[in-house]
């Protein structure tokens, strides 16, 4: 069922709407050592909103309590790390994350809810200058 209103358009007037960037991921090639390192397109200004996780949420999402988790809520697609695929970026809070799952709602609805993980401090260097 397709909903004739975007819900999150008609939430974000109201609550205000935060800026991140979006980084997608392009593919993986092989460094000089002969890993597998992800590469990813230019980052791109998005808009959404960017919340924390509840307490009462993250066993029920099975988060881990030592990660540091928040919640997004956009009209831009974005994608998790799935099989073979890496997962698409952000960067806000001066730092990067990646998208550990996403609610795919843009079919029915046109907007995305994303939970992204602090990315580790190697991957820190993708929110140099934004």
């Amino acid at each position: 069922m397709t909903v004739p209103y975007n819900l999150l358009g008609i939430a974000l007037g109201a609550i205000g709407r935060q800026t991140f960037h979006l980084l997608k991921w392009k593919g993986r090639t092989a460094n000089a050592a002969g890993l597998a390192q992800d590469e990813y397109e230019a980052p791109v200004a998005c808009s959404g909103s960017i919340q924390s996780v509840p307490q009462d949420a993250y066993e029920r999402l099975g988060l881990n309590w030592e990660t540091n988790t928040r919640l997004v809520w956009s009209e831009t697609s974005m994608r998790a790390e799935s099989g073979q695929q890496g997962p698409d970026l952000l960067v806000f809070e001066g730092k990067v994350w990646f998208c550990r799952s996403n609610t795919p709602w843009d079919k029915y609805n046109g907007w995305n809810q994303v939970i992204v993980v602090e990315a580790p401090q190697s991957q820190q260097h993708y929110a140099e200058g934004l």
